[in-house]
């Protein structure tokens, strides 16, 4: 599950918790990887969290989404 392994190697590579979200919220939206931070992520954390994002996608084969309409 990729969800979860992006994850774990958030945790595990960068010291970084994140909550995965492992179900489809409803059935139209399209599958993916999705995860929570916690609500003690400060401004410095989540700018970490942004720029290792795309090498663990990257790394885990994460498809990703447009967000342009």
């Amino acid at each position: 599950m990729h969800c979860k392994q992006v994850s774990d190697l958030l945790l595990i590579d960068h010291g970084i918790y994140v909550q995965p979200i492992t179900i489809r919220p409803c059935p139209r939206a399209p599958r993916g990887c999705r995860f929570t931070p916690t609500p003690f992520h400060d401004d410095p954390m989540m700018d970490r969290l942004v720029r290792v994002m795309d090498s663990l996608w990257t790394r885990c084969n994460v498809k990703r989404h447009s967000l342009a309409a």
